[in-house]
């Protein structure tokens, strides 16, 4: 699930998660396309709170508050370029991870094929 309200940025990380194996991208494109997923079983979301999407900026804060409290989804924040604040939030969250600001793609296939590595790992725990 990607929550981002720019749109260029949902795209590739659409494309991003395609290409490192995930099964499915969920990338809604308003408030009321992001209200109907809030009950899906997603295992990455993607919160872009410094791109909020909808005219509430509090519905991705509220989604990632959401879905961090699901322990088999990976959450990744995305913030800021230089807010501490925002940061501080998200680490103490459980975000599995912060980026402060919007990297190039390399980064995200990175980021996408680590947390697959994680989510299986997860995964395998749950079953032990």
């Amino acid at each position: 699930l990607v929550v981002s309200g720019d749109e260029k940025l949902r795209q590739r990380l659409d494309t991003m998660a395609d290409l490192a194996g995930w099964s499915v991208c969920e990338s809604p494109a308003d408030a009321a396309e992001l209200r109907s997923v809030v009950d899906g079983d997603f295992h990455m979301v993607i919160a872009d709170i410094a791109h909020p999407l909808g005219d509430r900026v509090n519905d991705t804060v509220e989604i990632a508050e959401e879905f961090a409290s699901r322990p088999g989804t990976v959450l990744v924040v995305c913030g800021s370029g230089e807010s501490v604040d925002e940061e501080l939030w998200a680490r103490q969250l459980g975000a599995w991870v912060y980026l402060p600001g919007v990297t190039g793609s390399d980064a995200f296939m990175s980021l996408f094929a680590e947390a697959r590595r994680v989510f299986d790992r997860r995964k395998e725990f749950q079953f032990a």
